[in-house]
């Protein structure tokens, strides 16, 4: 037509050699008839196209403006969060003054560990905070990459958090359903201990998850702007929890496997390196397998990492670890020592330093000594106790059914003990049954009794006690008898269904030489036993080097955790006959006696203050006549003493005990009694003065710490020698010494001869047995000990110092002197060796050789031993 209008051609950029554009298509097809083209397209609108091109871009342009905006939105949404939770944070720059609370150390004389003080939970805490900061460089590197594979893979690419981590552990919660996997770096690990735990906002942001998180990623990105990774992950091993008390890798090491982590191998390092994200869970204290599965996880991660070689986790997965409980020494090794020092510790320096501040404190204690003295008194004291008879037992099930349910329980209590044991050792399986253990002690049940033997269940194990292991077993009798009391028939002591406390001596029956070949006990499979009784008798003990005043050993009871008091310090006690060479010491020094002066035995009566009359009698009420003072100390003649202290008068003995350091005495006293030790004083006083005794003349004050160090290694205290204190003539205290040999040697401390050295000492009893004592020296050390009730009771008829203490005396004794470097007591100083006849008193050829003091010599004529002089005879009635 006329009017057609001629395309425009098409743009070149909608050519295709595929696509060629299609002719012109008029728009009214209808008038063309056939000449229309076929299955040709509809001829495009110009308005409607270009209405789809609109409403393309518009939507375009609105879904791009939608997530600009939302991206704008969700940053600054993301800023204002940071912001938000970013207000208030603690600052991070105190990190690089970290001084966390930290372990004070007690060391014995030799530098061993003797005790630890750190905070232990009160009632309604959590657990005690055990914790020794060590420098990285002392930490192995294979226990820092353990650590690093397991917590934090990219702790050394990253900048305080892991973003990767975070979406990783979100797909896999995701997948889990629930929270399988943290996403926390060791610096945000190290923020959150450090700086979140202590710090709340006013809005209380940090009690919600949220906040917490943010708060944590803030405070690890401006940690790791300002501190080194390797500073970073000092604070991180030094401050994260390990379970059982333990803070940091030190204190985890020693707990777990007793040793430090310096010595830590790879296999121990990954049990810690798994024990952060659940310190209960995966303890192997609680939890062996789980213990284990951690470990096996670590090593995987390691060698996933390249840290170590394939070879090297299968080496370490072999290893045997021996996990062990190491609860804190202060209660085993040196309990009142080491409580002594404590209480120390805090009197001078304050709570808060010596539990936080972690001070380095160097005793005079002699860790091996202390350790005989402690089973020195525990085994003495036991002796004692059982051979006052058999209390009874614990408590009496009275039927069958009881008895089978108490095995029951208790067979369930030792099954479990021997499954933890088994997880430890990685030993399995368990034994059916419970398994016994020599040298263990054990609740049991009796159940069955002879003549000669009886039979106790120990869960589902049975043990026979023979009779001759018990022949202390009788019932006590506090009747003054002296004849010897044995259990003869077991029937008297023990029934069925008694609940008992024994030590098992061989799980076989058959090694033990009572019952080898004893028919009942080779016709089923027993044990062998011993019966125990806990004592109710106490015990102390304190030993002094002379040449110092170092205390070396000091036991100031049978068991810390039944009774914290100290008996060595804080019990004053009536000391017995001990006090008698401080009154005979008085009364060399007046000249009015000598070592040969003759005193009579013999009964006497005083008028009291209160008009009655005190009549002092010897032990065993027997009495010799005119004896020498010597004789007279050595057999411990109770109304001799009472006779030089009336001469010699009160005053000079009283001031004379105050100048030997005693302070106890009080005014009331200052009476006769006092000679007899009627006077209650405590063990140290009492061992100081006798110092003087063996010094010849010095007063050696004892002490217990040699240094004190601060954490950063500045002393604060050491002990300085004081000056000599001389407090008696030399010649006194060596006459005086002369004296306490002699008991040693022939009187009632006549025991010690059998430690073959030279010795000198003083037994002690009091009224009705309450206190048995016994101060004894070498040259070179003093050790006084005590045995009796805490609440004063008699002991049994004949319990005298030399039977009850002189024992534990010796057996320490053994062990600090021992013969090879034993020295010989040197020369009394200004004085005269005499021969005197005892019998008389007066200087006789081939008498006994005696130290005097100038001037005071008995004078006339020398005649042989038993023969009178003139004088004698002058004196002779006919």
């Amino acid at each position: 037509p006329q009017n057609r209008t001629k395309p425009s051609p098409q743009p070149e950029r909608v050519k295709s050699a595929k696509q060629p554009v299609p002719e012109y298509v008029p728009e009214n097809t209808a008038d063309m008839g056939d000449k229309a083209p076929k299955n040709a397209p509809p001829a495009p609108s110009t308005r409607m196209g270009s209405a789809k091109r609109l409403m393309s871009k518009t939507w375009f342009k609105w879904c791009a403006g939608i997530a600009v905006g939302g991206a704008l939105l969700g940053l600054l949404g993301l800023i204002g969060l940071f912001w938000f939770f970013g207000q208030n944070l603690p600052g991070v720059d105190d990190l690089e003054n970290y001084r966390p609370a930290t372990v004070t150390i007690i060391q014995d004389v030799e530098g061993r560990v003797m005790g630890e003080i750190y905070p232990v939970p009160r009632r309604g805490e959590e657990r005690e905070e055990r914790r020794y900061v060590v420098e990285l460089d002392e930490i192995p590197q294979h226990i820092q990459d353990a650590f690093v594979a397991s917590e934090d893979a990219n702790f050394w690419s990253h900048d305080g958090v892991d973003y990767m981590g975070i979406v990783r552990a979100m797909l896999r919660n995701i997948k889990a359903g629930g929270a399988a996997q943290g996403a926390s770096t060791i610096t945000q690990q190290v923020a959150r201990n450090f700086l979140l735990t202590r710090h709340r906002d006013d809005s209380g942001g940090f009690n919600k998850s949220i906040g917490r998180k943010v708060a944590e990623m803030i405070l690890a990105h401006r940690m790791e702007e300002i501190y080194t990774k390797d500073f970073i992950l000092y604070l991180y091993l030094n401050e994260i929890y390990f379970g059982s008390g333990a803070y940091g890798v030190e204190a985890a090491s020693r707990t777990y496997f007793g040793h430090g982590i310096a010595d830590a191998t790879l296999a121990e390092g990954a049990i810690l390196a798994g024990l952060p994200q659940r310190p209960s869970g995966y303890s192997p204290h609680r939890n062996w397998p789980a213990a284990r599965a951690r470990q096996e996880y670590v090593i995987g991660q390691m060698i996933a990492k390249e840290l170590i070689t394939i070879e090297q986790g299968e080496a370490a997965l072999a290893e045997e670890v021996a996990i062990i409980r190491t609860p804190n020494p202060s209660r085993i090794l040196a309990p009142h020592f080491t409580e002594h020092i404590r209480r120390y510790l805090v009197e001078n320096y304050g709570w808060d330093r010596v539990y936080q501040e972690g001070m380095v404190v160097r005793t005079t204690c002699d860790l091996d000594l202390q350790q005989v003295a402690q089973t020195s008194v525990i085994d003495n004291v036991t002796r004692v106790d059982q051979r006052l008879g058999w209390r009874g037992a614990l408590e009496t099930l009275d039927s069958p059914v009881a008895i089978d349910a108490w095995r029951a329980e208790a067979e369930q209590a030792l099954k479990e003990y021997d499954q933890f044991l088994a997880d430890n050792a990685r030993r399995t399986p368990v034994p059916e049954h419970s398994t016994l253990r020599a040298g263990i002690r054990y609740e049991a049940v009796v159940t069955a009794v002879e003549e000669r033997h009886a039979v106790v269940g120990i869960g589902a194990n049975e043990a026979m006690i023979p009779l001759s292991w018990t022949l202390w077993g009788y019932e006590p009798n506090t009747e003054r008898s002296w004849r010897p009391r044995v259990l003869r028939d077991f029937r008297d002591a023990l029934s069925v269904g008694d609940i008992v406390e024994v030590t098992v001596e061989n799980v076989d029956s058959q090694d033990s030489e009572p019952l080898n070949g004893y028919e009942p006990a080779t016709s089923g499979t027993f044990a062998a036993a011993r019966l125990y009784q806990s004592p109710n008798l106490e015990g102390a003990m304190l030993s002094m080097d002379l040449n110092n005043g170092a205390v070396r050993a000091m036991v100031g009871g049978t068991d810390i955790h039944t009774s914290e008091f100290n008996r060595v310090i804080q019990a004053q006690r009536q000391v017995g006959s001990t006090f008698k060479p401080i009154v005979y010491s008085a009364a060399i020094a007046s000249k009015e006696f000598t070592a040969g002066s003759m005193i009579l035995d013999a009964p006497l009566t005083f008028n009291t203050l209160n008009e009655e009359l005190w009549k002092p009698g010897n032990y065993g009420q027997d009495y010799q006549g005119l004896i020498s003072l010597r004789r007279a100390l050595a057999l411990s003649r109770n109304v001799c003493t009472v006779r030089v202290l009336d001469r010699i008068t009160l005053d000079p003995v009283f001031e004379h005990a105050q100048n030997l350091g005693i302070t106890s005495l009080r005014e009331e006293d200052r009476n006769l009694a006092m000679g007899l030790g009627a006077a209650s004083l405590t063990m140290l006083e009492l061992t100081r003065a006798y110092s003087a005794f063996a010094t010849y003349g010095n007063l050696i004050e004892p002490y217990f710490v040699e240094d004190v160090y601060d954490r950063d290694g500045v002393l604060l205290e050491q002990h300085q020698e004081p000056e000599i204190n001389q407090v008696m003539e030399p010649a006194v205290a060596g006459i005086t010494t002369w004296l306490l040999r002699e008991v040693a040697r022939y009187g009632t401390g006549a025991k010690s001869n059998q430690l073959g050295i030279e010795v000198a000492g003083k037994t002690g009893t009091t009224n009705d047995f309450k206190d048995g004592w016994f101060v004894g020296f070498s040259p070179d050390v003093i050790t006084t000990a005590w045995v009796g009730y805490d609440q004063p009771a008699s002991m049994g008829v004949s319990s005298t110092g030399g039977d009850m203490a002189l024992p534990i005396w010796m057996d320490y004794m053994a062990e600090a002197q021992p013969q090879e470097i034993a020295r010989r007591f040197p020369s009394i100083p200004d004085i005269q060796m005499v021969p005197i006849d005892e019998s008389t008193g007066r200087v006789a050829s081939g008498g006994r050789m005696m130290p005097f003091l100038s001037g005071t010599i008995p004078s006339g004529p020398v005649v042989e031993i038993g023969q009178q002089s003139a004088e004698d005879l002058l004196t002779i009635e006919f």
